[in-house]
């Protein structure tokens, strides 16, 4: 709301509507970060494809340059589409806090759903997220006190940060296709932008310590 007094989103400096984190409160995780960190996209690439979303719209995005027109005179170009709207897509989650592609060409989507604490994946090389005996879409739910602020993939598997810890998915096939451990605990960032790293290294900033995988 433009008034800083509805859900929704505030003013450029107006108070932060509600001002207290209610899940925080309810949970009693009084030493978990508020969720008040600044707003990021996550993009990666699906073939030839460039699939993003915005963690305060929610939405997966998907911009393919096959289907593509340009204008060299104006120098614009289509303009990226749902990919709920895209031919063959199936079950794709809204209001999602990240996205991006695993090394096994599926694309998983964390805080799927508006679930903060939940991870889907599509098909592989598909945009089909209804799990199936016939594929491989799916998901689980991370067992964990914190809310999920995004992923950074490793050769490894993929890093998935909380405000209260770290896990990393591994890939086990068929049935279950991806699991989950924990690597550690209270060690959450202090936002996706503090994480950088390569395929091998990873590095975040947490509360007053850094950490690396």
């Amino acid at each position: 709301g433009s008034t800083g007094t509805a859900s929704g989103g505030d003013l450029y400096g107006t108070p932060r509507y509600p001002p207290a984190d209610p899940i925080v409160e309810e949970q009693g995780d009084l030493d978990a970060f508020r969720d008040n960190f600044c707003p990021c996209i996550s993009f990666d690439n699906f073939a030839d494809a460039l699939i993003f979303c915005h963690n305060g719209e929610g939405s997966i995005w998907i911009w393919n340059h096959t289907t593509v027109t340009y204008n060299n005179t104006n120098q614009t170009a289509t303009v990226a589409v749902l990919l709920s709207s895209v031919s063959g897509a199936q079950g794709v989650p809204i209001d999602n806090t990240s996205v991006l592609v695993t090394a096994e060409r599926h694309i998983m989507v964390l805080g799927a759903g508006g679930n903060q604490r939940k991870v889907e994946w599509s098909h592989a090389e598909s945009y089909d997220f209804t799990p199936a005996n016939t594929n491989t879409a799916g998901g689980f739910e991370l067992q964990t006190k914190g809310r999920i602020v995004g992923g950074f993939k490793t050769r490894y598997g993929v890093l998935i940060f909380t405000t209260s810890d770290v896990w990393k998915t591994n890939y086990v096939g068929s049935p279950f296709i991806y699991t989950a451990e924990r690597l550690t605990e209270g060690a959450g960032p202090v936002g996706m932008k503090a994480i950088a790293g390569s395929a091998d290294f990873c590095i975040w900033m947490s509360r007053g310590k850094f950490y690396s995988f």
